[in-house]
């Protein structure tokens, strides 16, 4: 009986916020409000950004044999050095050369099918970006004109080791020669062609100049954390107290204390009105089987259903009719010297309620919305059906 108590102390306690449904939704709106402003809170990051050309170099080979490329070979050029600037390895140059650990936040985007490439870096404040996005065009360029070399310095070494052969060959043949054969001549073009290219600057050029723009746009809203979090917080806290409803069988809606020929009496009764509701009382008390004499027992559906607040509305206004009084069970006061007797039985399974039960003249049940449950009120309907007394039902609410 003890474990049934606090099982119900525990529902009381949970249902006073979720049956109705404003509480809870606006305790989950509170909450996700709360939540979303720090999970979502807008980004504070500045992004730098700087547009460069990337010019693709020539190759070694056509240097070598003085031709021109015969296919468009920039499409795949330009993925080999995006994929660079994807890389970790990048990203590691770009740390190292800020003297930093961590990685920075940069990005690579390529305009459409061009040469042209936007270099982005995000942080804390806008010299940081700056800082940062200026390392990462300097990287790059490294990166670059280390390929340039690498690219033609083997076939520099090559034609450097092929010319002094020529030119001992020439001297072996013609002793008095004048001038260096035609083959000599082309090997002296191509060197220093590629000499040339070694000290070119690298085919990296800046074309826009680095812009800062900090955090725009919905993202970037204080309001979206708070509004976002509270909308999601006052759907999930709804949702879950009409879950709870349905499956604890709380009693919701007076509604669902009507019967197939008998409607439950309205209005609902507010249990934390100290005074007595007069238009209420009067209400209830004109809808109650006539006559409206004799005893009449007002018990709960549960211990906590307001079997005392109903009762004393009943008394009020049966006391404009004639004389009335109240009188609690529980007191063990029974004393029935009125022309209408009000009796607050408690609960339905009182011992003193079952023996009021089989003298009243008639029977009101008190249901709590939000406290009782149907399986409460079908079996206190069921306790008390049985005796020919005219039975009604008036819903409380706290």
């Amino acid at each position: 009986m003890e474990g049934a108590d606090v099982g119900q102390r525990r529902r009381t306690a949970i249902s006073k916020w979720v049956t109705p449904l404003w509480p809870i939704t606006l305790v989950g709106i509170v909450l996700g409000a709360l939540i979303g402003a720090v999970a979502l809170a807008p980004s504070k990051d500045v992004t730098a950004s700087t547009t460069i050309r990337v010019d693709e170099p020539i190759e070694a080979n056509q240097i070598m044999l003085g031709t021109q490329p015969l296919l468009n070979t920039m499409p795949d050029y330009m993925s080999g050095e995006l994929a660079y600037l994807a890389s970790p390895s990048y990203l590691d140059s770009v740390a190292k050369k800020l003297g930093e650990n961590k990685k920075p936040n940069v990005s690579a985007s390529q305009a459409g099918k061009s040469n042209l490439v936007t270099l982005s870096a995000t942080a804390g404040n806008s010299d940081e970006a700056r800082r940062t996005v200026d390392a990462a065009v300097i990287v790059f360029t490294g990166h670059v004109f280390d390929q340039n070399q690498q690219r033609y310095q083997a076939s520099l070494d090559a034609v450097n080791a092929v010319i002094p052969k020529l030119e001992e060959a020439q001297r072996a043949s013609e002793p008095v020669a004048t001038r260096p054969t035609d083959e000599l001549v082309q090997l002296y073009f191509r060197r220093t062609s590629l000499q040339v290219e070694l000290l070119r600057t690298p085919g990296v050029q800046t074309v826009e100049p680095t812009r800062v723009a900090e955090a725009t746009g919905l993202l970037s809203s204080p309001a979206l954390g708070p509004v976002g979090g509270g909308l999601l917080g006052g759907i999930v806290a709804l949702a879950g107290a009409m879950v709870w409803r349905t499956r604890s069988g709380t009693v919701t809606s007076v509604s669902q204390l009507d019967g197939d020929d008998k409607l439950a009496l309205r209005p609902v009764l507010r249990l934390a009105r100290r005074e007595v509701d007069e238009v209420a009382a009067r209400t209830i008390y004109a809808q109650l089987p006539r006559p409206c004499t004799g005893t009449i027992l007002v018990v709960g559906a549960s211990a906590d259903s307001g079997s005392a607040t109903v009762a004393r509305h009943i008394a009020f206004a049966a006391a404009e009719h004639g004389e009335a009084v109240s009188e609690d069970l529980a007191e063990g006061d029974s004393a029935r010297r009125a022309e209408t007797t009000i009796l607050d039985g408690g609960t339905w399974s009182s011992p003193v309620a079952v023996e009021a039960a089989d003298t009243a003249d008639q029977i009101v049940v008190a249901v709590r919305i939000g406290f009782d449950t149907a399986s409460d009120v079908d079996i206190a309907a069921r306790s008390v059906a049985h005796r020919d007394i005219p039975v009604s039902v008036v819903a409380t609410r706290a």
